[in-house]
This record gives structure tokens, C-alpha cells and sequence, in this order.
């Protein structure tokens, strides 16, 4: 008889005697046991821990596998990169429109910014071919572009003005707005 067959044996006894009734076949362990082996406890412990063991294995590979799938969040450089032309001609439309107005723009790693006088006049995103700027603007101002309110959102709280650059009407638009974010900033160091 094993070492650990031993204690066991001494255990269910013990426990046994306590409750009055054969513990034997009630432990865990008991479900890997072969009773037709010597020491058959003993033969089901090792057994319960390779299973647990290779459980634990099994579970990992899930969780690698899981981890694996997890998506990746792409650069404004990666975005554009797989871009339609269109979409690269329309930026570049944009920028163009932008840096007329003596307003500098710079790509970041997930947008375009916008800015005057090293202040932020608001940033350009790009999602599935579709450009927006975002302004800090009131979005119940300037109705008459039809912009998206982006309040709600906790990324655009500063810039909620929110506006899709696929039309003509939205590159006259952005002259206007920030042409009026331009003059805010002027008033504002006055």
C-alpha cells in the first residue's frame, strides 16, 4: 500500500466513525476510481488532477484563442490607407479648404486635427469611407447644415457639432463654422 493511500484510508475512517456512515465512493476524487486496482484511491487522485490538469490546458487555449479575435483598433494613417480614393480625394479637398483659412491641420493617431494658433478648432474622423468634422460648437446653432449632435457622447463633449463632409453644402459649411471658431478665439485673447 502507497503513501497516499494510506492517508486516505486513515481520513475515510476517520470521517466515516464521525457521521456514523461508509464515506467511501462520496469524495470527489471518487468518480476516477477503479476499484479492481491496488490502491485504488490513491490511482484516482492521479487521475483527477491529470484531468483537472488538462482542463486548465484546454481553458488557456480558449482563452488565447479569445484573446486572438480581439479586434484591432486601426490608425487615422491605416484608416485612410484603406480608404477609396474617393475618400482620400475628399480629405484632401477638405485640408485644402482648411489651410486657406490660415488654420493648421495635423494627423494624430486616431483623428486629423484642426487648429489655430495652437488651439484646437476641432478634429476630422474617418469610419468606413465616411469623413466628419467635429466642432466645438453648440449643435442647435447653425441648423441649417444639418448637423449630427454628438452631446451625448463622452469622446465629443468639447466638439459636439458634428457634421458628415460628403456634400458639397458641408465644405461651404466648413468655411463658415470655422471661420466663426477663428473669430471666438480672437475675441476670447482680447
Amino acid at each position: 500500500m502507497d503513501k497516499i493511500q494510506k492517508e486516505i484510508d486513515i481520513k475515510k475512517w476517520l470521517e466515516s466513525e464521525e457521521v456514523n456512515l461508509d464515506l467511501c465512493g462520496t469524495y470527489p476524487f471518487c468518480k476516477y476510481c477503479n476499484k479492481e486496482l491496488e490502491n485504488p484511491c490513491s490511482h484516482a487522485i492521479k487521475k483527477m488532477n491529470e484531468v483537472e490538469k488538462e482542463e486548465k490546458e484546454k481553458d488557456n487555449e480558449v482563452n488565447v484563442v479569445k484573446k486572438k479575435k480581439k479586434y484591432k483598433r486601426l490608425t487615422f494613417k491605416e484608416k485612410l490607407n484603406k480608404a477609396k480614393q474617393e475618400t482620400k480625394d475628399e480629405l484632401n479637398e477638405v485640408v485644402n479648404i482648411i489651410e486657406s483659412i490660415n488654420l493648421t491641420t495635423k494627423i494624430h493617431k486616431r483623428f486629423l486635427s484642426i487648429t489655430y494658433r495652437h488651439r484646437l478648432c476641432g478634429w476630422i474622423s474617418l469610419t468606413r469611407n465616411s469623413l466628419k468634422i467635429h466642432l466645438p460648437i453648440d449643435p442647435t446653432t447653425y441648423l441649417e447644415y444639418k448637423p449630427l449632435d454628438y452631446s451625448d457622447k463622452k469622446t465629443y463633449i468639447k466638439n459636439p457639432y458634428t457634421l458628415k463632409l460628403n456634400t458639397k453644402r458641408s465644405k461651404k459649411a466648413i468655411r463658415v463654422l470655422l471661420l466663426q471658431i477663428i473669430k471666438n478665439i480672437d475675441l476670447e485673447k482680447k
